[in-house]
């Protein structure tokens, strides 16, 4: 657990200084978008910034196997935000097939290294 709250502590506080948002943790993931919810014009190099940053400050801390890593899939493009669902579970979103994209980046990175 303790291994869990250095990333999700790392991750908000990271992607928040580059004027990111994190739109969702999943397991050992997170997905983050840079640009909302209007596109500047370095939105993507914040993003470049905050990965390395997410994983020199994850290189820092230790587990039980050795360094804290992290895989990163990057992509810019178009993306449909917003909050949607219920009053009692409003949920922010991120969607469309430029989020997939870096999504599928990271797992890859996850299986290629």
């Amino acid at each position: 657990f303790e291994v869990l709250q250095i990333f999700v502590t790392t991750v908000y506080d990271v992607v928040a200084q580059h004027t990111g948002v994190v739109e969702r943790f999943n397991g050992d993931s997170a997905l983050c978008a840079f640009g909302l919810p209007s596109a500047g014009d370095n939105d993507a190099l914040l993003a470049c910034r905050a990965a390395i940053h997410i994983r020199d400050r994850l290189q820092q801390h230790k587990s039980g196997d050795g360094w804290l890593g992290c895989n990163v899939g990057l992509h810019s493009g178009q993306a449909l935000s917003g909050f949607a669902g219920p009053l009692e579970r409003h949920e922010y979103f991120v969607l469309g097939p430029d989020v997939q994209m870096a999504r599928l980046l990271q797992q890859w990175a996850c299986h290629y290294g």
